[in-house]
């Protein structure tokens, strides 16, 4: 009988560790970090994204905040993307600001864009 009990105490610490290391892998997958937390440009880009005839060939480079240290006035950076015929139409400047409806604008305006460089 001793050993019938052993047993059940194996089987019972055996049966608790495998439920720890179920809880520890199914708890790990389960908390992703959102695509804004990892990148902060993440609503930038697909304002301007939105613009393009071809979204998928879009490269950016020198995103930055327009007021260093005050992001709720704009975004500044550079996209590159294909054009209807196929062709990359070199880096162009942008800002990224809100309208008053506090929606995302992207301008191009070559005065305003001054103010990125």
């Amino acid at each position: 009988m001793a050993t019938n009990s052993h047993t059940g105490i194996i089987a019972a610490i055996i049966v608790a560790g495998l439920l720890i290391a179920a809880a520890i892998v199914y708890s790990s997958r389960g908390v992703k970090p959102s695509p804004e937390a990892t990148d902060p440009f993440t609503a930038v880009k697909a304002a301007v994204i939105a613009q393009l005839s071809d979204p998928d060939s879009a490269t950016f480079r020198n995103l930055r905040e327009w007021v260093k240290g005050v992001p709720h006035l704009g975004y500044c950076g550079e996209v590159n993307a294909k054009n209807r015929l196929g062709g990359y139409v070199g880096y162009r400047t942008f800002l990224v600001s809100e309208n008053k409806d506090r929606k995302p604008e992207v301008l191009y305006d070559p005065q305003v864009i001054g103010a990125c460089k």
